[in-house]
């Protein structure tokens, strides 16, 4: 034991850069879950693989509200897509994320992109014309894993589920998402207090803006307070007739709002089962749109 001991401290003392890393991981209880069963909000339990995967869509993937919207025809918002954009947003990706449910990175689409940039420009251009997103994109890869330090694991919500894309889908996205932002700026139909999704703005312009606030008001003698809220899937109960409308209202581009509705219709997810659920088992949920590609 006293051997095991030195040889420990020995490697801490003497660790470096990334290795810290390897202590973590060996001080760090593995969290194995498989074949856990899943308490329903009736208090049944899930305990075969589809009642589990059916359990967690109905929790992290509830269906949104109903709508009718009829989009507009027309718009030029696509003229101004071309391989310089296109270009500039792929070059973004990084290449050592995950790829999505088709298994090409981004760095196999950069290369296809030096063969050919003008055949993805147009692809993405003419999707933004049509105002379509390919129904074969929009399915997502789901991974299930545990989040760690939860006191019980039979818990629906003691789980998570981290969604990937297409690299292609992701492109699309964010040719599409560039105008509509440059637009909203110099219409100014945000509200200066957004940060998300927002050129040169970040987590930590919204902290600071918090921080100074707060400062300012003790040194006003006052009391700072904050409320936070967090609305339970908001992504996936997203309107959207009032948001079609919203944006006519802002002037956005027919063809931008044509594609923004495609695209949050009919998405899917289809899970790839780890730690509670085998990896060669699928679920798929009509009801899911995933956050944080944009």
């Amino acid at each position: 034991m006293r051997a095991k001991r030195d040889c420990w401290n020995r490697f801490l003392q003497e660790v470096d850069g990334n290795k810290v890393w390897t202590a973590v991981r060996y001080t760090t209880p593995r969290i194995d879950k498989t074949g856990q069963g899943l308490v329903r909000e009736d208090g049944s339990v899930a305990e075969g693989q589809q009642e589990r995967g059916q359990v967690i869509l109905q929790a992290h993937f509830p269906p949104g509200p109903p709508w009718s919207y009829e989009t507009a025809q027309g718009g030029r918002a696509f003229e101004a897509v071309n391989s310089q954009l296109v270009g500039s947003l792929l070059s973004m990706a990084a290449n050592t994320s995950a790829p999505g449910d088709n298994r090409i990175s981004a760095g196999i689409v950069k290369v296809l992109w030096q063969w050919d940039k003008q055949c993805i420009t147009h692809l993405v251009r003419a999707c933004i014309r049509l105002g379509f997103h390919p129904g074969i994109w929009k399915t997502a890869k789901g991974v299930v894993i545990p989040k760690p330090g939860k006191p019980d694991y039979s818990k629906v919500h003691a789980y998570q589920v981290i969604s990937f894309l297409d690299v292609i889908s992701k492109l699309l996205e964010r040719t599409a998402a560039h105008p509509i932002a440059d637009h909203l700026k110099r219409k100014r139909g945000l509200h200066e207090g957004q940060f998300g999704c927002r050129k040169r703005r970040s987590c930590i312009d919204a902290v600071a803006v918090l921080m100074n606030r707060t400062q300012q008001a003790w040194a006003r003698g006052k009391v700072a307070g904050a409320l936070f809220i967090d609305v339970k899937s908001t992504f996936n109960n997203v309107d959207k007739t009032f948001l079609g409308k919203r944006m006519e209202e802002l002037g956005v581009e027919a063809d931008l709002i044509r594609w923004t509705i495609s695209f949050m219709t009919d998405r899917k997810v289809k899970f790839i089962r780890k730690k509670i659920l085998r990896p060669d088992a699928g679920a798929v949920s009509r009801h899911c749109i995933c956050v944080g590609n944009v």
